[in-house]
């Protein structure tokens, strides 16, 4: 948002999408731009979808995982498959549960060994996979899917980020890394099946890549009709991994999405049809779904898209100048206008959208130093782990390998001496100091987006709206490919 091109918001009544651009080529002259098919034509009713879902391994497969795949399913209807963490017969859905054992244990797998899912139980999937969600099974499913008829693609689980856009991932059972390359050169073999593809992992918005044909921004518009709706840019995480069954109100994309297009809200109270029908049609689309989260959402998330990963191609960016108002053609953009106009009203940037953009600037600003200062608290954690750890095993030398034959004699013979190394020395008060400074600050740094992710959502639509009135006036080809990216997201589920 920083780089935003000056304000340009278009007049209220602007040509409507379809009207001519200034420079558009003749009607006959070839195009990258496929033909748009609505999943509301599929016949028969219900909606064809794979739902990819589940984490790597089983501490990594959060019961809030399943709950999103039993949602999608069930707004989606029968006509779908379902591919999850190791498949149907294995206990590997993760469930809060009380921490239990030796209390010595406990803490030397803390110091040596730490995991999220230490207190955990583990029960089989409840929602049916036909399979398990590896690299395998999930492209079989995909060849599965080749046809004419459009098809959803649904990826719930975890992400991790790259080092651009195109090298991040989502993580498959068995931890194999499904990139966006990977998953275009893949798609790319079916051009001639329609894809909408939604994902609400960390990172997630590394999958907007897929506009691209093989997932290559050089290669040019994707000659398949395919779109996408993510949880998060590329380099931002993305809310919902909980594994307490207790969690009545979870704060992902996913809760916020499905619910949107079921008619409900977090709380599972109706959510009325005026309040998501953006565009005033009388249905719900994918993107109109999108543009709920975006605005109640009350996660750090920042959502995204392939039409906005589009408007922010680096030869459009670097080449744009801003459009002076009633310099060509707009294209009508509810979803954005919806969002500015909550958010901005919300935040008290009514009238005063280039405060906005000022006030995201300067706290990206806030959060880059409080970066800076969470890096050195990680720092003095290790350090004060590595003195505590050394203490230990320098007595215990085996004290890190439960596994190793000699431990179980020497956790007897030794266990008084190790509850007051790691209870009671020196080290074990500065590491648990560390341990607390280090939380504050990364307690501090969440709470902070959290407090910034509306104000970095509603800049991001600032310039989105920007943009795509710029590419509204150059016309062309760079306006119908977003024309028909918007078509795509836009899409109407089948009624079920």
């Amino acid at each position: 948002a920083a780089n935003a091109p000056a304000a340009n918001a278009p007049a209220a009544n602007a040509p409507a999408a379809n009207a001519p651009a200034a420079n558009a080529p003749a009607a006959n002259a070839p195009l990258d731009v496929p033909e748009h098919r609505s999943l509301d034509s599929a016949a028969p009713r219900g909606n064809r979808y794979l739902i990819v879902g589940g984490g790597p391994t089983p501490d990594a497969n959060e019961l809030s995982i399943e709950s999103d795949v039993a949602s999608a399913r069930s707004v989606l209807g029968p006509r779908g498959t379902v591919l999850f963490g190791g498949g149907a017969d294995l206990p590997h859905v993760q469930v809060t549960g009380t921490l239990r054992g030796d209390p010595l244990k406990i803490a030397l797998g803390e110091l040596f060994s730490p995991r999220r899912s230490r207190e955990a139980v583990f029960r089989k999937p409840t929602v049916s996979p036909v399979g398990p969600a590896d690299e395998t099974t999930l492209f079989a499913r995909l060849d599965a899917l080749s046809g004419a008829e459009p098809t959803l693609i649904v990826l719930h689980g975890h992400g991790d980020q790259g080092d651009t856009p195109a090298t991040g991932s989502f993580l498959l059972w068995g931890g194999t890394a499904l990139t966006p390359t990977r998953l275009a050169e893949r798609l790319d073999l079916h051009a001639q099946t329609p894809v909408r593809v939604i994902a609400s992992s960390c990172f997630s918005g590394s999958f907007a890549e897929l506009v691209f044909e093989g997932g290559i921004e050089a290669e040019g518009p994707a000659r398949q009709d395919r779109c996408g709706l993510f949880a998060s840019t590329w380099d931002l995480e993305a809310a919902g991994c909980d594994s307490d069954p207790a969690a009545r109100a979870r704060d992902g994309y996913g809760v916020g999405f499905w619910g949107a297009l079921a008619g409900r809200r977090r709380d599972g109270t109706p959510l009325p049809l005026v309040e998501v029908d953006v565009d005033g049609d009388g249905r719900v689309s994918l993107l109109e779904a999108h543009t709920w989260v975006r605005i109640e959402s009350p996660a750090a998330d920042v959502p995204t898209t392939t039409s906005e990963r589009w408007l922010r191609r680096e030869p459009l960016i670097s080449g744009h100048e801003p459009v002076a108002s009633g310099q060509g053609p707009a294209i009508p953009l509810p979803e954005e206008d919806a969002v500015i106009a909550a958010l901005s009203r919300r935040l008290g940037y009514v009238g005063r959208l280039d405060a906005a953009l000022g006030a995201m600037v300067q706290a990206e600003d806030a959060i880059a130093s409080m970066k800076e200062d969470l890096v050195d608290a990680e720092e003095a954690t290790n350090a004060a782990w590595s003195r505590l750890s050394g203490v230990i095993l320098a007595e215990v030398p085996v004290a890190d390998d439960p596994w190793h034959p000699d431990f179980d004699s020497a956790f007897a013979e030794k266990r008084s001496r190790l509850e007051a190394l790691i209870f009671d020395s020196p080290e074990a008060a500065a590491w648990s100091a560390a341990r607390d400074a280090e939380g504050r600050i990364a307690d501090l740094v969440h709470q902070t987006r959290l407090s910034v992710a509306p104000l970095e959502r509603l800049a991001r639509a600032i310039e989105t709206r920007r943009l795509a009135y710029a590419v509204a006036g150059r016309g062309g080809n760079d306006r119908l490919v977003y024309e028909r990216l918007l078509r795509c997201e836009r899409t109407v589920l089948q009624a079920l």
